[in-house]
């Protein structure tokens, strides 16, 4: 079994490895904060590369928006990418290719807020990808990663839940979970569809070319006569509702102890049974896992209804603290009346009120004529008074468990205080072991109340962080040309930080400038470092190496020195001059040793001066030898394997040279030599070729005591 790839990554980049993986044919997007980086991871990995997917740049969102649109209508797994901005734009071309029933994939890495927005993590595009965010009454598929693998994984359901149902599939991200970096197990390499492939998946529909046994077909979103248009949405709805009765997908998360499960419900006046699928799913999961459901209905009341397998109702009125652009603070986290509801729901008050509505049934996720349950619909009972002491005493401890080691630094001194005394308190009852019910409750009311009035403090968490970082960094202090800026910047955080009554300017303050004495401490160690490389690379010796290596060296270390004056540099540039010196100095060439070529030239050219005393055949190519020798010897920039090629053919060559009256060829004539000419001419000794051609002497063509004299006088003169 082949082993899985693992790779760290954020959400945006593993956005673009899913995508190539898939086998995705085009990519088209427009560059925007908070998932910008999900067109340059494509660029990077350049996957026209390999799979031959195309990744263009649009000249905007709507230009990207409807690009989508032309390649969906050709059968292409084709996709784009943007944030809340970004997709509003998008909004006319996304109804027109659900009109059109176009498969294709669509990113948002929500902002938070209206208008830019913040890159923060938000929900607040929920409602405009889940009701159909432009105009005309469509529907989109959503999928919600929780965590970057989710981020991975929905590319490949996106695409598939798209051309299953024609329609196009959103990825509903967050500038947080794009910017995540999480383990990530990969999925292996799928290739692309083969235009026969998209031919037999799109016959019906896609407009790759008419062949000759269909008729022509024509992508659009609009019919002019009316009555062939309302067939169209009638159809498309249908879709929908099969989309939401198949494609609903949670997760149950620590349920698996729970007797009860609670859901909440918010469908407002516009009832569909798209705002009911969730509920009704977690309803019916309560149910075959034997628990008990209830849902609490927190708006107006029609989805009531809906719930059948749910095991009781409660429907409250008010829904502040529902809406997902609203800052989860104590105060309006929840509203007062969901509070209430789930205080009714677990007995603490009495559960009162009637139906000032007529409910109706509910029929394939459509309201009908008939009532449900009918104006004044309702029961009024009084507070359950528990039946165990252990049912409070659990709610109790429970209630103890979730604060007691929760963080309260974020909170004001005085509220956290409260709650810290509210749970000693809960803690003094808890260990009576004979507390009554009453204080245990009163112990239960008190910690509510604290934590109702729990206010946010000064916030000093991300101050914390960077004295964290910069206490780190300065046990290297070494490894930088000067930390005076970092110390006294670290010196004043860690002040304001142990301040209580520091606010929250003096905070962010204190923090911003111990973060850009951070990122200034990084350039400077790598200045640092760049100026360690040009003093070393000073001290290779330009005589040691060619003239064009050199060179490429003397340019990289002058650029290097003019980043190093610049007082405007960037950590770019200081990178780019540290690599350049690298290559250049990888890239040197060596000039060789010829201390060797110049001992064999000159024995050669003595051989050369003297070639009268040799035997001509054995000069033969000496010269030419020679003369190739003495071109690479000056040569300034000759490399060690041409001047070991030249010494190798003049050695061969001043090796095969022969003396005339060497007749035993011992590089010298001696007397020695005559003798054995002579035992030769007496018949007493054989000369070999070579050496009857070195003891002709006098160049007759015969070796005879004529020579064996010459021989003689020649050994005289040595």
């Amino acid at each position: 079994m082949a082993e899985k790839e693992i790779k760290l990554m954020k959400g945006n980049e593993v956005i673009a490895h899913a995508a190539i993986r898939y086998g995705c044919d085009a990519y088209f997007g427009y560059p925007i904060t908070p998932q910008s980086e999900v067109m340059e991871t494509l660029m990077e990995l350049k996957p026209w590369e390999t799979t031959g997917m195309v990744v263009l740049q649009a000249e905007s969102e709507i230009s990207s928006i409807n690009m989508v649109y032309g390649g969906a209508a050709t059968g292409k797994r084709v996709m784009t990418s943007s944030s809340s901005p970004g997709i509003s734009l998008m909004a006319e071309g996304l109804s027109y290719i659900a009109g059109a029933e176009l498969p294709c994939l669509i990113v948002n890495c929500q902002r938070g807020g209206p208008g830019l927005g913040t890159i923060q993590p938000s929900q607040g595009d929920y409602f405009q990808a889940c009701k159909g965010g432009g105009h005309g009454d469509y529907r989109l598929i959503v999928l919600a990663p929780a965590s970057v693998q989710e981020m991975h994984d929905f590319v490949a359901l996106g695409f598939d839940l798209a051309f299953k149902y024609r329609n196009p599939a959103m990825i509903l991200a967050d500038g947080a979970i794009g910017q995540m970096m999480e383990k990530v197990v990969l999925a292996p390499q799928r290739p692309r569809k083969t235009n026969e492939e998209i031919a037999a998946e799109c016959r019906d529909w896609a407009t790759y070319g008419k062949p000759a046994d269909r008729p022509r077909n024509v992508v659009t979103s609009l019919e002019l006569q009316s009555e062939a248009m309302e067939k169209i949405n009638l159809r498309l709805q249908d879709k929908y509702k099969a989309m939401e009765e198949n494609e609903v997908r949670y997760e149950a998360l620590a349920c698996d102890d729970a007797d009860y499960v609670i859901v909440i419900s918010e469908v407002s006046t516009n009832f569909s049974n798209w705002l009911t699928t969730q509920p009704t799913a977690i309803t019916e999961y309560a149910k075959a896992q034997g628990k008990k459901s209830i849902v609490m209905s927190i708006s107006k009341p029609y989805d009531v209804a809906n719930y059948a397998d749910s095991d009781a109702i409660v429907a409250v009125y008010g829904n502040k603290g529902m809406d997902p652009t609203e800052a989860l603070k104590p105060d309006n986290a929840f509203g007062p009346n969901i509070i209430a509801g789930v205080e009714v729901i677990f007995g603490r008050f009495a559960a009162s009120g009637k139906l000032p509505v007529n409910v109706p049934v509910i029929e394939n996720g459509q309201m009908t004529s008939d009532i449900k349950y009918a104006f004044g619909y309702g029961l009024t009972y009084d507070a359950v008074e528990p039946s165990s002491y252990y049912a409070v005493e659990n709610s109790l401890l429970n209630f103890y468990n979730t604060w007691k080691d929760a963080d309260l630094s974020v909170y004001t001194a005085d509220s956290a205080a409260a709650l810290k005394s509210a749970l000693t308190a809960a803690k003094a009852v808890l260990d009576k072991s004979n507390a009554s019910i009453t204080e245990m409750d009163s112990a239960v009311s008190a910690l509510v109340d604290a934590v109702n009035n729990l206010a946010y403090g000064v916030q000093k968490t991300h101050l914390n962080v960077a004295i964290v970082a910069a206490d780190k960094l300065l046990e290297r202090a070494a490894d930088y040309e000067n930390t005076e800026d970092l110390t006294a910047a670290l010196t004043a955080a860690k002040a304001v930080y142990a301040n209580t009554s520091a606010t929250q300017t003096e905070v962010d303050r204190a923090a911003s400038t111990l973060l850009d004495a951070l990122a200034a401490m990084a350039e400077r160690a790598d200045l640092a470092a760049l100026k360690k490389l040009v003093a070393s690379a000073g001290g290779l010796e330009e005589k040691d190496f060619t003239s064009d290596s050199y060179k490429d060296l003397k340019d990289a270390m002058d650029a290097a020195k003019d980043v190093i004056d610049d007082l405007n540099r960037t950590p770019e540039a200081i990178g780019k001059a540290y690599a350049d010196i690298i290559t250049a100095i990888t890239n040197l060439e060596r000039v060789g040793n010829k201390a060797a070529l110049v001992a064999v030239i000159a024995k050669a050219e003595a051989i050369v001066a003297a070639k009268d005393s040799y035997v001509s055949s054995t000069l033969n190519g000496l010269e030419e030898a020679l003369a190739a020798g003495k071109a690479v010897n000056d040569n300034p920039n000759a490399l060690q394997d041409a001047i070991n090629n030249a010494v190798t053919l003049l050695t061969e060559k001043v090796a095969n040279v022969r003396l005339l009256g060497d007749v035993n060829n011992d590089g010298s004539v001696t007397t020695a030599d005559s003798a054995l000419l002579l035992r030769s001419a007496a018949e007493l000794d054989t000369l070999d070729d070579a050496a009857t051609v070195s003891a002709d002497m006098n160049q007759d063509g015969i070796a005879d005591t004529s020579d064996a004299v010459l021989i003689l006088q020649t050994a005289a003169e040595f």
